[in-house]
């Protein structure tokens, strides 16, 4: 699905990323963090853009370079970014932590 997006925890390291997907880094921490970015990047006013700039064609979806028209809703409250930074951090490390004991149970299993 056009527009989904994930953060590539210590667990998906030694992933393969196909040609359909793109990958992008966040370089400089000062400018947006990677929680706050993953946040916005999943927000319904950024998934309702990338829809309205999605080029369809038969059966393939692509967004191409309209991608860097995307207008990110940075919040201007820097203490409501570090909450919502705090939360996503919290919520992505937990679901390591769930994804790591359920690879060791199956890993030990008989």
């Amino acid at each position: 699905m056009l527009g989904r997006s994930a953060i590539i925890t210590r667990l998906d390291e030694k992933c393969i990323i196909q040609s359909h997907l793109k990958k992008i880094r966040v370089v400089h921490n000062n400018d947006i963090n990677p929680y706050y970015f993953f946040y916005l990047l999943n927000s319904k006013i950024v998934q309702k853009q990338i829809d309205t700039k999605t080029f369809v064609q038969a059966t393939l979806s692509t967004l191409g370079n309209r991608l860097q028209e995307i207008v990110l809703p940075i919040h201007s409250d820097v203490n409501e970014i570090k909450r919502i930074t705090n939360e996503i951090k919290e919520i992505i490390e937990q679901k390591t932590l769930l994804r790591e004991k359920t690879m060791s149970l199956i890993n030990n299993s008989i």
